[in-house]
């Protein structure tokens, strides 16, 4: 059968278009709500050079931009815009045959910046997509261990990394190394902090505003209560310690002994569960005023003379926290700086290569580059959205020689940031933190003002919360770790450490069963004739019971277990409990 040639022609062209449209609105990279249109910026030097898209969506140079001598084109994708100027200058000079392109996030209340950026690594360069393949990107660190524990976002450095990472900080290469220890992302600086306190307040009510003083004063829980209750006296209560009590949580995360993830099951560290008791006790002593952290409030106290003493800041934090809302803290005189009770590090920038990326090897010599290069880096430190410290052990060495103080408080701080650096632990942190941490800060509020009554109602509805239905799909809803709280040791078979019992049923929540005091005091009466002591952590889909031994006694453990079975595991339960026995 013909058909009129004019006739296919237009069907043909009517046909590719209606494709064409059909490709576009199936492209989630592309367009991420109905209403918007995203596209990348291109913040490199030559302006004359924009991405447009080609008839199947993929981003492609201009025409008036190809030419037998043209640059490679370096992808690079920064959530921090400010950046941009600076790193081109610096790699373009330092690579003569690259032109830096420079992507970022679009201006979107409704992109969820990581995940955008997922897609981005999975998808750019793909037809339908209007974003090129990225080389290089960066992340914060909050959110680096969510790129480099899932496959197929990052590459695997480690080979080329073992030259650095010897004059590097350790906790940095260990917060871009993977849950296998493969190194995926590398750092130029280092963000370790400690405790920003006003000198003034500190000598009229404290005495002193010397800095190993008041560190002895801030070294742990114990001491900062007796300072704070100080301060309230000697005040008549017009100054407390801290603005809020999330100023303490970077010294309690810091002090842990695991994070909030082991084999992708929740963990509630002794820690955390400390923290309910202390927060409450500053709440209740008014140690503490309801500034909530980066409030208006919360901002004004900082200048304010007679509000709270201390913020503790990182490196950043001197200028953008104390600087950007004190005024009068850059004339020098007014504020002091000390290390408190843990050592902690809060941001920083972490580099990574995308597998999909067909420059490797040149990505990884600009990485390499911006983050170990020592003339880079004194310029790095400079910039405003970094004005910290280099994370290079033999730079910081020769930053602190020069004896050059901080213009704020009046001291070498790149000594105290080395310093703390050092103790930084780079291994806690998960891929959830943030997710865990924002259920972690909401529930705590809520304890604080009452709504949550009890310790143990607030721990339920923080487990309750991280394994609901607004949960990360891939983590698991039971909790399997052991969290080892400090108390008398005993020995058993030739081994010392603290004697623990773990009851656990995964299909059974005990949140409930906890709070009885009836079976708590049944537990109690269990352990009365070994005399030890028990202590109790709610945990979801299991009980935790802690037993501090006050001596040795071998048969103990079957004699415990047993009567903890037959009490709690037909009966009760309808079901059998395991137990098992772990040493610190």
């Amino acid at each position: 059968m013909k058909r009129d040639e004019k006739s296919f022609k237009r069907i043909s062209k009517f046909a590719v278009v209606i494709l064409m449209i059909f490709l576009t609105l199936l492209s989630g990279c592309n367009s991420p709500s109905p209403n918007s249109t995203i596209k990348p910026s291109n913040t490199s030097k030559n302006p004359k050079t924009p991405i447009t898209s080609d008839k199947c969506g993929t981003a492609v140079p201009a025409t008036n931009d190809i030419n037998p001598k043209q640059k490679k084109k370096l992808v690079f994708w920064s959530y921090n815009r400010d950046e941009y100027s600076f790193l081109t200058k610096m790699i373009e000079s330092k690579f003569k045959d690259v032109e830096l392109v420079t992507l970022h996030p679009p201006d979107s209340k409704d992109i969820v910046e990581a995940e955008f950026l997922k897609r981005i690594l999975r998808e750019g360069g793909q037809p339908g997509c209007a974003y090129p393949a990225i080389d290089i990107f960066s992340v914060e660190s909050s959110l680096v261990k969510s790129f480099i524990d899932v496959n197929g976002y990052t590459s695997d450095l480690t080979d080329k990394a073992t030259e650095l990472i010897g004059n590097m900080y350790k906790y940095t290469v260990d917060a871009g190394t993977d849950k296998i220890g493969k190194i995926k992302a590398l750092s130029p600086e280092i963000c370790p902090g400690g405790i920003a306190y006003k000198k003034q307040v500190a000598k009229k009510y404290l005495g002193t505003d010397d800095p190993d003083r008041i560190c002895e004063m801030l070294s742990t829980p114990d001491k900062m209560l007796q300072t704070a209750g100080k301060l309230k006296v000697s005040s008549n209560g017009k100054v407390t310690l801290f603005p809020d009590w999330r100023e303490l949580l970077p010294f309690y995360k810091a002090n842990r002994n695991y994070g909030w993830i082991i084999d992708n099951k929740l963990n509630i560290d002794t820690q955390m569960l400390d923290l309910f008791d202390y927060a409450k006790k500053l709440k209740e002593n008014k140690y503490i005023n309801n500034f909530t952290q980066w409030s208006q409030e919360w901002s004004t106290a900082i200048g304010a003379d007679e509000k709270s003493l201390c913020w503790p800041v990182p490196t950043w934090g001197i200028p953008w926290i104390i600087g950007a809302n004190d005024k009068k803290a850059a004339d020098g005189g007014k504020w002091g700086f000390t290390t408190g009770p843990g050592y902690y590090y809060w941001g920083g920038t972490w580099y990574c290569i995308s597998p999909n990326s067909q420059n490797q090897d040149l990505a990884w010599e600009v990485i390499k580059y911006i983050t170990s290069d020592k003339e880079f880096l004194k310029e790095y430190i400079k910039t405003s959205y970094c004005q910290g410290s280099p994370n290079n052990i033999d730079l910081m060495k020769e930053l602190i020689s020069t004896g050059e103080t901080d213009k704020t408080t009046g001291q070498n701080l790149n000594e105290y940031y080395s310093s703390i650096a050092k103790k930084c632990n780079g291994t806690l942190s998960t891929p959830y933190d943030d997710f865990i941490e924002k259920e972690y800060g909401n529930v705590m509020d809520s304890y604080l003002t009452g709504a949550i009554k009890t310790k143990n109602e607030a721990i339920n509805k923080f487990t309750n919360k991280v394994s609901g239905k607004n949960s990360p799909e891939d983590l698991e809803l039971t909790i399997n770790s052991v969290v080892i709280e400090n108390g008398s040791c005993f020995e058993l078979d030739g081994k010392k450490g603290e004697f623990i019992i773990n009851i656990r049923n995964d299909s059974y929540d005990y949140g409930t069963f906890y709070l009885d005091t009836y079976y708590l005091s049944d537990l109690v009466s269990i352990a009365s004739d070994s005399d030890w002591k028990i202590s109790m952590v709610p945990k979801l889909h299991k009980i935790e019971i802690h037993i501090n031994a006050s001596k040795s006694d071998k048969d103990s453990a079957s004699f415990v277990a047993s009567r903890l079975l037959n009490k709690f595991g037909v009966n009760v339960l309808k079901e059998p409990l395991k137990f098992e026995v772990k040493f610190k």
